[in-house]
């Protein structure tokens, strides 16, 4: 069917629940596939997942095929822990909705029905594990219903995708273990009715049919595949009502009338042409589920379904008979089944692995380990530390700038000279007493008496204190200014030591590389300054100051001691001795600075020490990143270099891993080469790193995010900047420019093209697409020979344009395609994101479980089984000790009839013996429940062997190789009945009694639809054949009123009456009314007639 323009724009909110390990398999590639589609799950919101497992350690069997691991809201164990079993199993008033439906040999081992480990591979733990869970998961499938839910806005202003108010539910789980076997019937249609407010809700169970798993050897996988596909195809019959109870009321009861999913897929691991591996079923079944829900193509995808759907409608898998005719009962015919293969190019393999690979190289390109050093480091460095003032003569010219920026030696000096100035201007050193102002031995009267005592050394010492006094509880201006100098410049130079390290990190002449050495040096460097600083500070100028002082003392001393003398030139000597002193005094107060501008050097340098060890982690905590990112990523890539290898198409891959190298080093050449792409690639890593949460919401977000600031982030958010990386190579790698490989030949139809240039081979190629994508089931062919309409078969194309593909290769391929996908639309158009494959999917549907091949081999596991149950049933009734097998149906009463036609012997026998009362229903006055019985003769008496619930059933029970001794006994009592009947009146009876047998089913059983009841034809059929190959009373006139024989004749042998409509006699005491009335038959054919017959149902005859 064409597809409507508005569909090919919608999109379906759809929730993905796996059951079980199977389950699990499935959803974790599904994930895959959408990340790799979408860049993460979260780009497709209206996606939501959830695992039900009673096993919480289950992990997948190959982890690369998975996608993000799941939320723990994603995920619900299903526990039961044993004192809830036991509490349930040993009161069963109190708990009666669970006591309804419990198989008796659990009950008493409540041990098997705890489920905190897994299920067992029983499937009613599996079960009992969902009915004590229900509301628990009730509430999970809500939450994850809610979160697929108000993201309209989103897809369409994100990919103008219009989401449709409907919901689709795809359920994954197997049948051949416990828990998804167990789970999956009650599962499916509690979701329906969960959900039944919603518009167009849709459910699709998804089942691996018993050969995925054909490599598990121990247990019960065959038996329960087979009890699990008996149950599907009894709930899927129109006759058949779900009725289960909850809960303790009513009002838990849930009824539905229709089958447990509205589509149901079985998958097994073969077709007509091949055989798969599970772990690629698993990979199909992701592919098949994304296919229908998300991907471009996802509108056509879905119309197979819903064709073969609408051409399905009601019809049933009907026998017939050899003159085709309705014959027996029929079976439902709401299965189907899928096949994909692809002519594909691993895209996004091939991407991983290229984004991966460049992410590696841009680590290793800011790494920059390949960068040549200078030749003479040491004298670069130290120009460096010239120019930033951390050398020995830079260093204490900042520390001792005052204020206003004038050195403190030319302060002092300044001073010095101030004060000289001063005592000649007010002739300090005056003297009287010399010659020729004074005669010798004059009393000196000038104001040299008080220079010293009284001017000069009080004068200094105020200096000193004011300026020079270096005590902790008080300092000098000079000696504070200096200190708080030593304080400013260790910050100023550890900022600039710090931005070095920024700038030079990713200045590609230097780097880490360079940074390393030249930490080494900074560090040895500042180490021998410290020493000579801490050793001139000591050892020289601290002696030169105590010289100076010394001198200054000197000086002064003799200027006392003269003062009061009379010398000649006493005037000179004395501005001598002045000039020594303050000769001394400025070589005292100069060293003081030398040495204390050293030793606050020598401790901005050591705090500076501090700062190249904090340099040093930085950098080594930041190489360290690098290295292991690299690595990191250079591991990833490798991975996915295995998996482009290792991954296995259905159908044929486009590509060779050893063009994985060539395809990268085209990409760096076409962008630019590998400095001008790392470059653009660093910008965006720092932009995006600068407005990412792991910066905005730290301690540092004040600061614009730079290189050198990874080795800041914390372990944690350290992933999100890797994050941060991947994804800018990732889109580096998808936005690849036109001209180069990666774009141009990433084309599956050209490169296809490029392999096979001739159309032969080509048509070669696309028939075993054509039919690797068949259907992964193999259907019996000739059943569907006496139907109406065959198997529902659809296949259909993708490729890039679809039928109308405009690109040359395409056009050719398409024409090609043509000649195998021949249903009307079957070539659909692929969107450019999907130019990587050609695609091919075919379904079939429209068929029963008992067309699938194979099932006979199951069916004799499940014979097995349930001939083991009857024997240690029947050692327990005979007073023995036995236990009964674990059981493999969902519940205790056996009313799921086999979807596999019986043994035509067994069911006439069977027919027949009920017919005439060889095998009889009675209650069971134990379980008060009708159960089909016989009789036989033993040594002690007559014994009572109860063989089966209902009649169906004993059909089943009739075939088990277990019970052949009970299908010899009814056998042999029904031939003993007829060689008993000697005389024709005798075979006329049993004839009659034939008639009147048939006449009540059609009164009773069969009443609804009457005579064109498949089943009434194929009973009346087997008995007509019996009374011909018997020939049972075709002599006798059919009016003659002989014929009224009562039961218990005196021909020699009895026939017991059987009344299917009403309840036969519990025990022979109890007597047997004759038949009411005389019945009528055909005279043409001997044909039993009903009452108000005007002609003959058989032969069509007037009846007289």
């Amino acid at each position: 069917m064409p597809i409507a323009q508005e569909e090919l724009r919608t999109i379906v909110p759809t929730l993905i629940i796996g059951v079980g390990g199977t389950g699990l398999e499935v959803i974790a590639r599904l994930r895959r596939l959408v990340t790799e589609s979408y860049g993460s799950l979260d780009k497709l919101p209206i996606l939501g997942f959830l695992h039900i497992d009673t096993d919480e350690s289950y992990t997948i069997s190959n982890p690369v095929m998975a996608g993000p691991p799941l939320e723990a809201s994603e995920k619900y164990w299903s526990r039961v822990k044993l004192e809830d079993a036991e509490e349930i199993a040993n009161s069963p008033n109190s708990f009666s909705w669970f006591d309804g439906w419990l198989p008796p040999e659990l009950i008493s081992k409540p041990e098997l029905l705890a489920s905190e480990e897994g299920a067992g591979q029983i499937r009613a733990c599996g079960r009992f594990s969902f009915f004590f869970n229900r509301d628990k998961i009730l509430k999970k499938c809500a939450e994850a219903r809610r979160r697929i839910q108000g993201h309209e806005q989103t897809m369409i202003g994100n990919y103008n995708l219009t989401v449709r108010p409907k919901l689709n539910i795809f359920v994954i789980g197997s049948i051949s273990g416990g828990t998804g076997s167990g789970m999956l019937i009650d599962l499916g249609y509690s979701l329906r009715e969960w959900f039944k407010g919603e518009n167009g809700l849709e459910t699709t169970a998804i089942i691996p049919s018993p050969d995925a798993f054909s490599g598990i050897v121990s247990g019960r996988i065959k038996e329960n595949s087979y009890a699990a596909l008996m149950e599907f195809n009894y709930y899927s019959d129109t006759n058949t009502t779900y009725s289960v109870l909850y809960g303790p009321t009513e009002n838990s009861r849930l009824e539905d009338r229709r089958p447990p999913y509205d589509y149901t897929y079985i998958v097994g691991t073969n077709n007509e042409l091949m055989t798969l591996k599970p772990d690629t079923v698993f990979e199909m079944m992701a592919q098949n589920i994304y296919l229908d829900l998300v991907s471009d193509y996802s509108p056509y995808k879905r119309s197979i379904r819903d064709n073969t759907k609408r051409l399905i409608g009601g019809e049933n898998d009907q026998p017939i008979n050899n003159r085709a005719e309705p014959f027996g009962r029929s079976y439902s015919r709401k299965f189907m089944s899928f096949g994909i293969a692809s002519i594909e190019i691993p895209i996004h393999q091939i991407r991983n692995y290229l984004s991966a690979l460049l992410a590696a190289d841009l680590y290793k390109w800011w790494l920059n380990s390949e960068v040549l050093l200078p030749s003479d480091m040491e004298l670069d460095i130290e120009r460096e530390l010239k120019a930033i003032k951390l050398l020995n003569k830079e260093l204490r010219a900042e520390i001792l700038l005052a204020q206003d920026g004038r050195p403190y030696q030319q302060i002092i000096q300044q001073w010095l000279k101030s004060v000289t100035e001063e005592i000649i201007k007010e002739n300090r050193l005056q003297c009287t007493s010399q010659f020729p102002s004074a005669p010798p031995f004059a009393t000196e009267t000038g104001k040299i008496l008080e220079f010293i005592d009284g001017y000069l050394q009080p004068k200094v010492e105020q200096y000193r204190l004011d300026h020079l006094r270096n005590d902790q509880k008080k300092r000098g201006d000079f000696i504070q200014r200096m200190y708080n100098n030593e304080n400013q410049f260790v910050n100023s130079a550890a900022i600039a030591l710090q931005e070095k390290l920024y700038s030079y990190l990713v200045d590609r002449d230097r780097g880490p590389k360079f940074l390393q050495v030249m930490l080494d040096l900074i560090e040895d460097n500042f180490k021998t300054q410290i020493e000579q600083l801490e050793r001139e500070a000591e050892k020289t100028w601290d002696v030169v100051e105590k010289v100076g002082l010394d001198e200054y003392a000197a000086a002064n001393s003799k200027i006392n001691e003269f003062r009061k003398r009379w010398m000649a030139t006493k005037q000179d000597w004395m501005n001598k001795q002045c000039d020594e002193a303050f000769k001394g005094l400025g070589k005292s107060l100069q060293a003081g600075l030398e040495r204390e501008s050293r030793i606050i050097a020598a401790k901005v340098l050591r705090s500076l020490l501090g700062n190249v060890n904090q340099l040093k982690g930085q950098l080594n905590r930041w190489i360290m990143r690098m290295e292991q990112s690299e690595a990191k990523f250079r591991e990833y890539a490798k991975q996915e270099a295995n998996q482009v290898e290792a991954l296995e198409f259905v159908g044929l891959k486009l590509f060779q891993p050893q063009e994985l190298n060539e395809l990268y080093a085209d990409f760096v050449a076409i962008t630019g080469g590998r400095d001008d792409l790392s470059k653009e690639m660093t910008e965006q890593v720092l932009n995006r790193s600068n407005q990412s949460k792991f910066w905005s919401q730290s301690t540092h977000a004040a600061t614009t995010f730079r290189l050198l600031d990874v080795q800041k982030i914390e372990a944690v958010p350290y992933l999100e900047f890797e994050e941060v990386v991947d994804k800018t190579t990732g889109r580096f790698i998808q936005e690849a420019p036109p001209q180069s490989k990666l774009y141009s030949d990433m084309d599956a139809c050209t490169r296809f093209m490029r392999r096979y240039p001739e159309e032969r081979d080509q048509q070669t190629q696309i028939e075993l697409l054509f039919n690797r994508s068949k259907p992964l089931v193999r259907l019996d062919r000739v059943i569907p020979q006496g139907w109406k309409s065959d198997y529902i078969d659809s296949s259909q194309a993708g490729i890039i344009g679809g039928e109308n593909a405009i690109e040359p290769a395409a056009q050719r391929q398409v024409t090609i395609l043509r000649k195998y996908f021949t249903q009307k639309d079957a070539i659909a158009p692929l969107t450019d994101r999907e130019r990587h494959k050609i695609l091919a999917v075919q379904e079939v549907g429209g068929f029963s479980l008992r067309c699938i091949s194979g099932t006979t081999i199951l069916r004799s596991s499940y014979q097995r089984w349930r001939g083991e149950r009857i024997r240690a049933e029947r050692v327990i009734l005979g007073g023995g000790n036995a236990d009964l097998p674990i059981p493999v149906h969902i519940q205790k009463d056996m009313v799921f009839w086999d979807f596999m036609p019986s043994d035509p012997e067994v069911e006439k026998l069977v027919l027949i013996a009920r017919a005439f009362g060889i095998l009889q229903q009675e209650m069971n006055q134990k379980t008060k429940k009708d159960v089909i019985r016989y009789r036989k003769n033993s040594e002690l008496g007559e014994d009572i062997v109860t063989l089966a619930g209902t009649w169906e059933d004993a059909v089943q029970i009739l075939e088990l190789p277990d019970c052949r001794d009970d299908r010899r006994e009814v056998q042999k009592q029904l031939d003993e009945l007829l060689e008993q009947a000697e005389t024709d009146l005798q075979k006329q009876q049993l004839r009659t009694r034939l008639d009147a047998f048939l006449t009540e089913r059609l009164r009773s059983e069969f009443r609804k639809i009457g005579q064109d009841d498949p089943r009434y034809l194929q009973e009346r059929t087997i008995i007509q054949e019996f009374i011909a190959d018997q020939k049972l009373g075709s002599k006798i006139n059919p009016n003659d009123s002989n014929l009224n024989v009562p039961p218990n004749s005196n021909f020699g042998f009895s026939v017991s009456p059987e009344d299917s409509a009403s309840k036969p006699p519990t025990n022979k005491s109890e007597p047997v009314n004759q038949l009411s009335s005389q019945p009528k038959f055909c005279t043409h054919c001997g044909n039993s007639l009903m009452d108000g017959d005007r002609f003959c149902s058989n032969c069509g005859s007037p009846v007289n």
